[in-house]
């Protein structure tokens, strides 16, 4: 496993509000684990070229967005 540092924020309420919401919206274990996921989503959004498209789908398989990356950068 790789050595882990410890990191220090300050966030807003606001922002912790919005930590928490999505910490039980994913079903993650800590707020730590939610940053690590939003650290994931954000270098595979930098990955896409800003003229391709994007769908997101549901589980059923609908489209719930589709547009163009560049509205995710």
């Amino acid at each position: 496993m790789p050595k882990k540092e410890r990191l220090q924020f300050d966030f807003s309420k606001d922002q912790i509000a919005a930590l928490d919401q999505m910490q039980e919206a994913t079903n993650a274990t800590s707020r730590a684990e939610v940053l690590r996921k939003a650290l994931k989503l954000a270098e595979f959004v930098s990955d896409i070229e800003s003229e391709q498209i994007v769908e997101i789908r549901d589980k059923q398989g609908q489209i719930v967005f589709r547009g163009p990356a560049k509205l995710l950068k």
